[in-house]
């Protein structure tokens, strides 16, 4: 048995999103802080400030980026449940509210080592846009430092996460 108590409460990374519907980029560095960590015997909880800084790009024209919110999250090894929301501001490009819920089961409970898969389901609200409910459904596969989740919504858009930490 492997046990690891490894406490990381500041994450740094780069985030590039699309907005298809007025062909818009917005590219941050971001600054998450763990906030809070509940530790149980079989499960764990913990609460992030999420900020980023960045540009917005729209039609060749940049203005600066922002973005705050917040995470929570609890899970066990065949559970897991999460809330994000996050502001963001990018000049004239992008002034928006959303939010982010997901759940998902582990099919099976596997070693520290080993490839751990999850079934899962995303629902996110963008308050603002008129078709403002999304549900994807996704498979999230991980093992130690990397991590990648694929699934389709019920928009028909393919969603592609990759994470490495290192």
């Amino acid at each position: 048995v492997r046990e690891t108590m490894v406490k990381i409460f500041h994450l740094v990374g780069v985030r590039s999103e699309f907005m298809r519907e007025d062909e818009d980029w917005v590219h941050t560095a971001t600054y998450n802080r763990l906030l809070q960590r509940w530790n149980a015997p079989d499960s764990q909880g913990n609460l992030f400030l999420q900020t980023g800084l960045g540009v917005a790009e729209h039609a060749g024209e940049v203005d600066p980026a922002a973005s705050i919110g917040i995470e929570a999250d609890w899970e066990t090894r065949s559970v897991y449940v999460s809330y994000e929301n996050r502001y963001l501001h990018a000049g004239d490009v992008e002034k928006s509210f959303a939010h982010k819920a997901r759940a998902g089961i582990a099919p099976y409970v596997t070693g520290y080592d080993d490839l751990h898969t999850w079934l899962m389901v995303q629902v996110d609200h963008h308050p603002s846009q008129r078709d403002n409910v999304v549900v994807t459904p996704f498979v999230r596969l991980f093992t130690q430092d990397l991590l990648g989740e694929l699934g389709i919504s019920n928009k028909k858009d393919v969603m592609f996460n990759a994470t490495v930490q290192f």
